[in-house]
């Protein structure tokens, strides 16, 4: 509530976002009953304020179907992160786990070479399965495909026609493991499908690990 009154007089480029990637104990349906409470305090300060609410379990797209919002407040844009395929775009991230360090997955699959999966991810069924299908599926269907992603955006762009919902693509990187122009070419695959779509969006991030921007050297790294 003080940080609502404080912003209260800003333009109304200025956005309020409810909550960042809500996971693990905030479950989805802590999250749903929480959403019309933060909705009512931003709206006793704000009332027109144009509000960003994320779907539960990370924000990501394919929990939109989870997400419950009040019919009648219609000022909210929803926004969605997008990171697949994780095993691309967070390949070697020090943060995740054993299953997902295996380096060097190029994209679009299958790679010109058989990409060796750690053996932490042979382990694990799903990353297991994954690799089989990324090494050897040819086409629109190997799970690291141009057509992967375009299928993913129509089902976001579905889910905002029935719901009357504005889009925003509010995070999606490739991290630095990655080769760069694997990174460039799948970060210009997903702004295609997203401008196609009529969907706001907002690369992940600046000039960290999964940066645009060098801050060492001043210069933008041509993923932009």
């Amino acid at each position: 509530q003080e940080y609502m009154g404080h912003y209260k007089n800003r333009p109304e480029t200025v956005l309020f976002e409810a909550y960042n990637e809500p996971h693990d104990k905030f479950s989805a349906e802590k999250y749903n009953s929480a959403v019309p409470q933060i909705i009512r305090i931003i709206r006793e300060t704000n009332p027109k304020r144009t509000i960003v609410i994320e779907p539960p379990n990370w924000g990501g797209f394919s929990q939109l179907g989870q997400l419950s919002l009040p019919v009648k407040d219609r000022n909210i844009i929803v926004s969605v992160h997008y990171y697949e395929p994780h095993l691309f775009t967070h390949q070697g991230a020090e943060w995740n786990g054993p299953e997902v360090q295996t380096v060097g997955v190029y994209w679009p699959g299958p790679p010109p070479k058989k990409v060796e999966p750690v053996s932490a991810a042979n382990n694990v069924e799903w990353t297991r399965n994954w690799f089989n299908q990324y090494n050897t599926v040819q086409g629109p269907k190997n799970p690291a495909s141009t057509e992967t992603i375009q299928e993913h955006f129509n089902g976001i762009a579905q889910w905002s026609r029935d719901n009357k919902r504005p889009i925003n693509v509010g995070e999606f990187g490739a991290y630095l493991k990655a080769d760069f122009e694997s990174r460039k070419r799948w970060t210009a695959a997903v702004t295609r499908n997203a401008v196609a779509n009529g969907f706001s969006f907002m690369y992940w991030e600046f000039c960290a690990g999964f940066g645009v921007y060098s801050d060492k050297t001043g210069q933008w790294n041509g993923l932009e």
